[in-house]
């Protein structure tokens, strides 16, 4: 029997969300290195300064379109669950629900 939901599927939201967490820490410490470089750079190295200063804007850049563009864990989640949810699927829940609620039915009428 097949599983409904792949396992690789599982892995890769918990991949997402591992590289979601990771982009905000490494957003958050291009802002303080950036910060730190200008507060005590010295006056001398300015071209040095400069080359910091350009890397952590790239590093920040990159790291926060990667936050934006990865949806939180719950989105990921319902997106998954909406591509499995089908009109076919729905009726067969159904027909299934039907049939075991007249079972109950005639359980309940037997016993009485």
């Amino acid at each position: 029997m097949d599983p409904i939901l792949s396992p690789w599927l599982i892995y890769l939201l918990w991949i997402l969300t591992g590289l979601k967490v990771a982009s905000l820490f490494v957003l958050c410490s291009s802002i303080f290195v950036a910060i730190f470089s200008v507060t005590y750079g010295s006056i001398e190295e300015t071209d040095w300064t400069k080359k910091f200063l350009k890397w952590c804007a790239i590093t920040f850049v990159i790291s926060g379109v990667v936050y934006l563009l990865i949806p939180p864990k719950e989105y990921l989640v319902a997106m998954v669950v909406t591509s499995y949810v089908t009109p076919e699927n729905m009726h067969a829940l159904n027909e299934m629900v039907k049939s075991t609620l007249g079972e109950y039915i005639s359980v309940i009428k037997d016993g009485i």
